[in-house]
């Protein structure tokens, strides 16, 4: 039976000082719910899944503008495939390796694009589908120098990932008895 059906969002702020963190702790995010729960006998399952992850990147003092891929409409895959890693090649790169329980779940490279800050839609770039979590896991987060060093001073990755959680459960009944005959 369905109990309980909530949402949000986590965000972390990832400069030069600190360049890891702690993202998602599925434990402290659903506690209250399930200790509540569990205290009147309920026995509850948490079906926990990550929806959407985006980042906000503002690197211009960190890494020279990237090199943009020169891709037309009616160009090959091909093409584009080439293109995209030829720019990528030419260009400055740090990464965002995300991780679960220590365990890595992928790796998003950054290059500058503009001069100023902008947003990226992260999650289908480390797993191709929305990611089920344990109600003990911890989604970690860490800058890895790619060649490129990592975050300068005044530069700054902003991470939001939005969640989902349900709480399942049932109350056993303590007066229901088999008889065979």
């Amino acid at each position: 039976m369905k109990l309980l059906s909530q949402s949000g969002t986590n965000t972390i702020r990832l400069d030069a000082p600190s360049q890891s963190g702690t993202l998602l702790n599925v434990a402290q995010i659903v506690s209250s719910d399930l200790s509540g729960l569990e205290t009147t006998g309920w026995k509850v399952g948490v079906i926990f899944v990550i929806s959407d992850i985006r980042v906000s990147i503002k690197v211009d003092k960190t890494l020279t503008k990237g090199d943009i891929p020169r891709i037309n409409a009616e160009d090959s895959t091909a093409t584009i495939l080439s293109e995209s890693i030829r720019s990528e090649k030419n260009s400055e790169l740090i990464g965002l390796e995300f991780l679960i329980n220590e365990k890595p779940l992928g790796l998003f490279k950054i290059k500058n694009y503009e001069d100023t800050f902008y947003n990226v839609p992260a999650l289908r770039k480390i797993s191709s589908r929305n990611k089920l979590l344990g109600k003990k896991d911890l989604m970690l987060i860490r800058i890895i120098d790619l060649g490129s060093g990592t975050l300068s001073l005044g530069d700054y990755i902003d991470i939001s990932v939005d969640y989902v959680y349900d709480l399942d459960g049932f109350k056993p009944q303590e007066d229901l008895s088999l008889r065979f005959v």
